[in-house]
């Protein structure tokens, strides 16, 4: 009997959703896009009203546009009078996130929006400009005074006034890409003031001429790609319950902390030698490493990695060098054969008796690559698996591809439980 009750309410369509409290709705809407929360005032008078207290200002498809023209002159209208009405209407006076992700807008508008939106308390802000300015935009101060704040995230012509305060108490992510720093200890007063900070990403952007990082809660730093007028960038970091760090630069000094909890690290830049030896000993701890050409082609020496059990890097003369710093080692990703400067099985270690697993990358099958496989074959007594990758440059031609099969099956095996698998690059 009840069953048919329950199928009867069904049949008359009975709209529970709209019965719910204001704040269960507005919850929901929270998790879309403001654009989809204000399509539902459409529904019923109930619902009228109901997207200007959603606790989120999510702006990130305003305009549905392909990133690789301009707007027209209707859709710069239709964006800043949607973003306007929004900004306008909107009354939650604590938002828990904000994204306003805008291109080919005037920058007087993205200024007058990032003012508006300053004036609630935020969990989350992540902004993503691509404006036509001559100037870098300046974050409103606001913005950098909040108490709930735990989530920062802004990409394009944005800066922050070398003059600003920061009361972050709670902020626990940073992600900069295309920024410009204001100064030199612009970084260093930001990480040193976020007390629960945990991450911090600085991607591609503009720095004066130092980057300094000091945070004793940071776990994870990602450095890449940094540019300057200077002749180089200086790397100051001292972050010691770092358990993840990746810094990819060129032509940089480098002083860096201990680093006893970290656990992976890619690494990849160009300086001395002394600097390259310092650094790896800093992260001569981890069990996780990439390491990319330059690091390899500008050291003498490697401290050992007593712990490095997974390493990735290219397929290189310098390559024997790790493989003797790293007793034991379990799997290894070779990226890239630098025919140039090949690898030289004459170099490396006789055996790799904790080595289980290879993967052979971009495998053109020539005679270097295959002594190499060769090589790992033999030494890796306790070798699993084998998985080589064959690189699009061969795969074309069947009959070649047939041949180097049987090559790479036809090599001998000190490991009896050793799987040879062969698969090509996906394009």
């Amino acid at each position: 009997m009840s069953s048919l009750g329950n199928l009867r309410r069904i049949k008359k369509g009975v709209d529970h959703i709209s019965n719910l409290p204001d704040t269960v709705l507005c919850y929901i809407l929270s998790f879309l896009t403001t654009k989809s929360a204000v399509k539902t005032s459409i529904l019923s008078k109930r619902w009228k009203h109901v997207w200007t207290k959603v606790p989120a200002l999510d702006f990130t498809e305003i305009v549905n546009i392909s990133t690789d023209r301009q707007l027209s002159l209707e859709e710069k209208i239709c964006l800043k009078d949607c973003i306007d009405k929004v900004l306008l209407h909107n009354d939650a006076s604590y938002v828990q996130r904000f994204c306003l992700d805008v291109m080919d807008v005037d920058a007087f508008y993205v200024n007058s929006w990032l003012i508006a939106a300053s004036r609630r308390e935020m969990h989350e802000i992540n902004i993503a400009l691509n404006v036509k300015t001559l100037n870098v935009l300046c974050l409103p101060p606001r913005f950098l005074l909040s108490e709930k704040l735990t989530v920062l995230k802004l990409q394009g012509p944005i800066s922050i006034s070398a003059s600003a305060s920061f009361h972050l108490p709670n902020l626990e992510i940073i992600h900069l890409s295309k920024f410009k720093f204001p100064d030199d200890e612009f970084m260093k007063r930001l990480s040193s003031s976020c007390l629960v900070l945990r991450e911090l990403h600085i991607v591609n952007c503009c720095v004066k001429a130092t980057i300094c990082v000091e945070s004793l809660s940071l776990k994870s730093l990602i450095i890449r790609k940094t540019r300057t007028s200077q002749e180089k960038v200086s790397f100051a970091v001292k972050t010691p319950n770092l358990t993840y760090l990746v810094l990819d630069e060129f032509w940089v000094s480098v002083d860096i902390g201990e680093m006893r909890s970290l656990n992976e690290a890619e690494v990849n830049f160009f300086v001395n030698d002394f600097q390259v030896k310092e650094l790896l000993s800093k992260v001569s701890g981890v069990k996780y490493l990439h390491l990319k050409s330059e690091a390899l082609l500008t050291s003498r020496e490697l401290p050992v990695f007593p712990n490095l059990i997974w390493l990735k890097c290219h397929a290189e003369k310098k390559l024997s060098k790790p493989l003797h710093c790293a007793p034991k080692l379990k799997s290894l990703i070779i990226l890239y054969f630098n025919e140039n400067s090949p690898f030289d099985p004459k170099f490396a270690p006789e055996r790799l008796p904790c080595l289980e697993s290879v993967e052979i990358c971009s495998f053109c099958g020539n005679e270097e690559e295959l002594n190499m496989i060769a090589y790992f074959l033999k030494a890796a007594t306790a070798l699993k698996e084998m998985k080589i990758i064959f690189d699009c440059c061969i795969t074309s031609d069947v009959t070649t591809v047939l041949s180097v099969c049987q090559e790479l099956l036809d090599i001998p095996r000190s490991s009896a439980v050793c799987q040879v698998k062969i698969s090509k690059t996906d394009l």
